[in-house]
């Protein structure tokens, strides 16, 4: 899922306001395209708490965007990895946990220019 790196990117550059409203936005569609519930909840936390850091305490650059894109996905995918362990009685080995996480994490290099482009169109 490259959902998580598209929230914090956008949360980066746009602010923490409008990276949690995004991210709210992204987890309900992401909830109602049957991409599982936890999104609710991660999604508007990663974009909150990516813009607040890059607000206050990072640059906008983008080693700190992995540093935080890793972040999003971690506690998005083990989330969602979790309940679906120990919720709904499936058994999945942890192996596919990490690779959910890395294969995701090249999007942020992807997503990082797209979001600048964002910020640009949005007038800031």
């Amino acid at each position: 899922s490259f959902l998580p790196a598209a929230v914090v990117c956008t949360a980066m550059f746009c602010g923490h306001e409008a990276g949690g409203l995004f991210g709210l936005a992204a987890g309900l569609f992401w909830a109602w395209a049957g991409g599982g519930s936890a999104g609710i909840v991660t999604f508007p936390l990663c974009g909150i708490l990516a813009g607040y850091l890059c607000d206050n305490l990072f640059a906008v650059h983008l080693l700190p965007a992995l540093g935080l894109c890793l972040g999003a996905l971690i506690l998005h995918q083990s989330t969602d990895f979790l309940l679906h362990r120990y919720l709904a009685d499936q058994i999945i080995p942890w192996s596919r946990l990490f690779l959910q996480i890395f294969l995701s994490l090249p999007a942020c290099l992807a997503l990082y220019p797209l979001s600048r482009l964002i910020r640009k169109a949005g007038g800031e």
